[in-house]
């Protein structure tokens, strides 16, 4: 990803936050990866696609991003 000029993913998790996390770090990739975790308890909680966005921005700062 980086001679696209990718040098930081940002994976934004709720559920599986442990095992998505060790399973990526497990494969030694040559790319920086930060994990945002939501701390929420229940369903009606949850931030949903467009809160967890805001949430990443207001964590890591404006910035340009490529979102999937």
């Amino acid at each position: 990803m980086e001679n696209i000029g990718i040098s930081e993913v940002i994976i934004s998790l709720n559920k599986n936050q442990v095992k998505v996390k060790d399973f990526l770090d497990s494969k030694n990739l040559e790319l920086k990866i930060s994990y945002v975790f939501e701390d929420t308890a229940c369903d009606s909680d949850k931030l949903g696609a467009i809160g967890a966005l805001k949430f990443v921005v207001d964590k890591f700062g404006a910035d340009d991003y490529f979102v999937l």
